[in-house]
């Protein structure tokens, strides 16, 4: 490359002409400026932009979609906000900018309208129709299949998108017990031929594979997930270098390339133990209940983090969509808000069912509604028939019911509330006989959608990250 300076002359000369090629091009972006505005004058408010997460407004209460406008509307336009399909709502308007809180968690793959009819520009005067349009996630669905009843046959993850599609086998082994997703990582735990479990995981998207490493020869259970944050926990029963651990709390941070599973210690500054356990949804925190019923609420990446929740005799998961913590205790239940640790006692309509029929499992769907799975015994044929119920203030409405020789081993909650999921298992179904989580061959999940009725969705196996 040349360094030789040029005359002066000459660059005197390019000056010139990049200053008559910078004002000529300033004069064509006035020009163009003032036709746009001119043109602009006369046109009602128009839609720039929507930002919203289309995961988060069907994983959490009060998700938000804010619409960007071109330009300021007057106020009123407020009071002519409208979300399709019709869903509890409240709007706030700044200058150019609807922000539209939703009260609950939105359905899943659904179509959602947010619209105004004749919004006003404050400084155009002009009128027009606004909308802006999303759809909300597809997520996928995961379940685990066991063949008992063909020894020849592994036990199989399988993945489909929840409104339909495809189902794809992701991991197979001899023997799975349990399984969690979070995010791009499969995380299995697999029983051995001695009856004690590995942890491996399964990247996604590349197929790389790797083993988790424990303490020392044991088993784990309960093993649970944060998607969005990326952690891991389980209980381990089991040898260990200080000795020998009973249900002891661990966690694993799958962000940290570097990481090791941390025991987590306790009040008493030994293991923490933990018969039941859970994330509290979308963060590192969990609740624990213990042998003597303690709950706490901890934080996994926080050592030291611990706060008590007092004592109850069962932990019944969330209410969807809001981290408000289900507690039952012999003659109550309660809701216990996490945000502020207060405590609702929980005042439940009673099921409308037969003199025959007993309660198995209880699900809250609000502070004064929830499902419950029944089970229906008869004297004369010492036959049981499975049923699940919505009990509300309108009475007990019936949304499933299996075939008089089938069973319903439990249900549980999409994370937004939106289904129900039903595990049952046919009368064919073989027990496996796993020695910590066992199920059935012939099991399949019975995806009831509470807002419609439809019961026409189902897949084989367990739906283990709905249901853990």
């Amino acid at each position: 490359m040349s360094t030789e300076r040029r005359p002066s002359r000459e660059r005197r000369g390019g000056e010139r002409s990049f200053s008559r090629v910078f004002w000529g091009a300033t004069a064509v972006l006035v020009l163009a400026v003032g036709g746009l505005t001119a043109a602009t004058i006369g046109k009602g408010p128009r839609v720039a932009s929507l930002e919203v997460s289309t995961a988060g407004v069907v994983e959490r209460d009060g998700g938000r979609a804010r619409v960007h406008l071109d330009q300021a509307i007057e106020p009123d336009a407020l009071d002519r906000v409208r979300v399709t399909p019709e869903t509890p709502h409240s709007a706030e308007l700044d200058g150019g900018v609807l922000t539209v809180t939703f009260d609950d968690t939105l359905r899943y793959a659904t179509d959602y309208e947010i619209a105004i009819d004749d919004a006003q520009g404050t400084a155009t005067g002009a009128e027009s129709d606004l909308s802006a349009a999303f759809t909300t996630k597809n997520p996928d669905l995961f379940t685990l299949d066991r063949t008992a009843d063909d020894p020849a046959q592994p036990d199989a993850i399988r993945v489909r998108p929840l409104s339909g599609g495809e189902t794809r086998v992701l991991y197979t082994a001899d023997r799975i017990q349990d399984y969690a997703v979070v995010g791009p990582v499969l995380v299995v735990v697999t029983l051995e031929p001695d009856d004690t479990t590995l942890i491996r995981t399964l990247t996604l998207d590349t197929g790389s594979e790797g083993v988790i490493p424990l303490p020392g020869p044991g088993v784990v259970r309960e093993l649970h997930a944060s998607p969005e944050k990326g952690v891991l926990g389980w209980t381990f029963t089991g040898a260990a270098p200080g000795g020998p651990l009973d249900r002891a709390l661990y966690a694993y941070d799958l962000t940290d390339q570097k990481a090791e599973a941390v025991a987590i210690t306790g009040i008493d500054g030994g293991p923490l133990r933990a018969t039941d356990w859970m994330f509290v949804p979308g963060t590192t925190s969990v609740v624990t209940h213990s042998l003597d019923d303690t709950v706490l609420l901890v934080d996994l990446l926080t050592p030291g983090s611990i706060s008590p929740l007092g004592q109850h005799a069962e932990l019944r998961g969330f209410v969807p969509g809001a981290n408000r913590l289900v507690v039952a205790d012999p003659d109550s239940g309660s809701v216990i808000d996490l945000a502020d640790g207060s405590v609702e006692t929980l005042a439940l309509p009673p099921a409308d069912v037969g003199p025959t029929t007993s309660p198995v499992q209880l699900l809250l769907l609000d502070s004064t509604s929830y499902l419950e799975l029944e089970a229906d015994y008869s004297p004369d044929t010492g036959a049981v028939q499975y049923s699940v119920v919505r009990v509300d203030a309108s009475g007990t409405t019936e949304i499933f019911r299996t075939s008089p020789t089938g069973r319903i081993r439990s249900i549980c909650l999409s994370p937004n509330g939106q289904f129900a999921a039903v595990e049952a298992v046919s009368v064919e179904g073989v027990p496996d006989d796993y020695p910590d989580v066992p199920g059935f061959s012939a099991t399949s999940t019975v995806l009831v959608d509470l807002g419609t009725g439809d019961t026409s969705r189902s897949v084989n196996g367990v739906s283990r990250d709905w249901c853990a």
